[in-house]
């Protein structure tokens, strides 16, 4: 469950970042940990809430925490940047994001039986909440466990940390970590408390404390498990995923690598799980900007999932996508496009044509074509992309934002100047809406915007 949950986190740090095509690809990079399937199949469950629902859930919050923006202070403004990228990322990845959360609700339901019998009307309300999507119900119920069973200390520590998921999967990070903090006192010993815990201190960027509990994880799977357990190589791949964000490479590849022999050895070589560890160590190896190493793991990663998922898969197209950002910072252009376009193809095919991930294929195309000197087939893919997302989010929306900021540079590449400080100007007004006028993004964007004036205004004179 948490080497799934890894992906997500390192992607939605990567939102806040505009110009470069980078800040794109790197969107997509790790997602092959999470279950990803057509988004024109339909979902058929009895659990939680429905896929419209669920939906309408992201887009209340998401609206939540932009309202909120405007009014926060310094340190509540953090808070809520990191959970508007979280929401984001789910809305950017909406099929496999509600298909995750379908798949931790049944296994959440399952850990909920060895409980009932400590409280079995409550805990059988809560679970047929749960079932229905109940959010607000089930946690008002675990809430009276707690309160009804303060000498049965597991039970109450398994209420807190079913609070703490419910608030979580609502992207309520800051009662999601009080929720785990307080099931990680009463027992402090269960590892799964402990790798929840590490989780929303690495999602809230407390590295070290994300750092602390993945170690005591790891010191409790291999004592339960030994060396080459799955458990033991998705506490290394956390490890390795925190050390990444803190741009500690070595140390990252460290865990990277561990987990990657781990997997080779459980699961044989040409398994999902085996791809997600050599595309991680791909992603490494591109920040430290070791290209051919990073080109190397990622055709492997890209090797197995065709023969995995076939031509047409997700998760295909990640990996290629992921092949023409590496292509892309070696500046073989032309190699990244080749990437980028068989990305697209596969994402229209499995999309359809207004999608996300299909504006983010033409995103990076237009930053390639951009790289190449070809500005007006960047413009081309940029202006799609941006097409694409206004259908999708409407005006006041930060990946509108960051399209609108992306075809301003091509213009400005181009040396219509105009048409750029144009683009600039809507995307700063998008832009102190979501972020607010004091945030860095929205800071960066201004100056472009104050730069553009300026070069226009020495033209005409």
């Amino acid at each position: 469950m948490f080497q799934k949950l890894r992906a997500l986190l390192v992607t939605s740090k990567n939102l806040l970042l505009l110009e470069f095509f980078t800040s794109i690809v790197v969107l997509l990079t790790l997602l092959p940990q999470c279950t990803q399937t057509t988004e024109k199949n339909t979902i058929i469950n009895n659990y939680g809430a429905s896929p419209e629902q669920y939906e309408q859930g992201l887009n209340r919050r998401e609206k939540e925490v932009t309202e909120r923006l405007q009014q926060a202070h310094d340190k509540e403004k953090q808070l809520l940047e990191v959970e508007l990228a979280k929401i984001q990322v789910k809305q950017n990845n909406l099929h496999p994001s509600y298909e995750k959360y379908i798949t931790e609700l049944k296994e959440r339901i399952a850990e909920l039986e060895q409980f009932k019998s400590s409280n079995p009307q409550l805990f059988n309300k809560a679970i047929g909440a749960l079932k229905q999507g109940k959010n607000k119900v089930a946690d008002d119920l675990f809430a009276q466990v707690e309160k009804n069973n303060v000498y049965a200390i597991k039970t109450v520590a398994e209420a807190s940390f079913q609070r703490a998921n419910i608030a979580e999967d609502e992207i309520r990070y800051a009662d999601a970590l009080a929720h785990y903090q307080k099931a990680y006192r009463l027992t402090p010993k269960n590892t799964l408390y402990l790798s929840k815990l590490g989780f929303i201190y690495d999602i809230l960027g407390k590295y070290k404390k994300a750092i602390k509990y993945y170690e005591l994880a790891l010191k409790s799977n291999l004592k339960t498990y030994g060396e080459d357990h799955p458990k033991v190589a998705i506490s290394r791949n956390n490890l390795g995923g925190v050390w990444h964000s803190l741009n500690k490479y070595k140390k990252a590849i460290k865990y990277y690598e561990l987990a990657l022999k781990s997997n080779l050895k459980t699961y044989g070589e040409d398994h999902p799980k085996v791809a997600i560890s050599r595309n991680n160590l791909g992603g490494v190896w591109h920040s430290l900007n070791k290209y051919k190493k990073a080109i190397k793991y990622y055709e492997l990663a890209l090797k197995s999932n065709l023969k995995t998922y076939g031509e047409d898969h997700p998760k295909v197209a990640i990996s290629r996508n992921n092949l023409g950002g590496v292509w892309h910072s070696l500046n073989k252009y032309k190699k990244a496009i080749k990437y980028y376009e068989l990305a697209l193809k596969s994402n229209l095919k499995t999309y359809g044509e207004d999608h996300p991930k299909v504006a983010i294929s033409r995103n990076n195309l237009g930053f390639a074509w951009n790289s190449l000197g070809k500005h007006k087939k960047a413009i081309k893919y940029h202006e799609l992309a941006l097409k694409s997302d206004l259908k999708t989010y409407g005006e006041d929306h930060f990946n509108v934002a960051t399209y609108r900021n992306n075809l301003g540079f091509a213009w400005y590449s181009l040396g219509k100047y105009k048409k750029a400080i144009e683009c600039y100007e809507l995307a700063l007004v998008a832009l102190k809406k979501t972020l607010g006028i004091e945030h860095p993004t929205t800071r960066t964007v201004a100056r472009k915007l104050a730069k553009a004036k300026e070069v226009l205004a020495n033209k005409t004179e």
